[in-house]
């Protein structure tokens, strides 16, 4: 069953809906034993048109909500899975290989679990509905990018 999720988080989770998109599109790649290159270029097209701005975005406007010592474990925890993933990309990058690129998957799923599991439902709990309204005034803008629409389509 769907989590009911704020207003106000709900560009977010939308966004995690594609990153979710984007995992699942990287397993069956792997299953394919499709061509390491052409999935490294998906892992870096998805990094650049999606998921550094969506790290960028729980980190400038969330962050500063934190001062709820509940929401101090959940946001550092945040903050290091987004660091070991840009980790994670960058030897995608320098180094592309079938187990690299299952590790990037592993990495970005289990932090949508957990953001959506556990940090946003700490959120919606603990911060007051002006903290949560302002949340929402700042993600209002923001896009998503639909990574189904890659024109090589090596997950077929």
């Amino acid at each position: 069953m769907p989590i009911q999720r704020s207003t106000a988080l709900q560009p977010l989770s939308r966004q995690h809906h594609g990153g979710l998109l984007f995992c699942l599109l990287l397993k069956k790649g792997v299953r394919k034993n499709a061509p390491v290159g052409v999935m490294r270029d998906f892992v870096l097209d998805f990094w650049q048109k999606e998921l550094q701005q969506h790290f960028h975005l729980e980190e400038a406007i969330l962050e500063p909500f934190v001062t709820d010592m509940e929401l101090k474990a959940p946001m550092q925890r945040m903050l290091r899975d987004h660091a070991q993933i840009r980790e994670a990309i960058h030897l995608v990058d320098l180094q592309p290989s079938l187990l690299r690129i299952q590790q990037v998957q592993e990495l970005v799923e289990e932090h949508i679990r957990f953001e959506e599991r556990h940090l946003f439902q700490i959120m919606e709990t603990s911060l007051n509905a002006d903290a949560m309204q302002a949340i929402g005034v700042q993600l209002a803008e923001a896009g998503e990018y639909n990574c189904n629409l890659y024109p090589v389509r090596f997950w077929e």
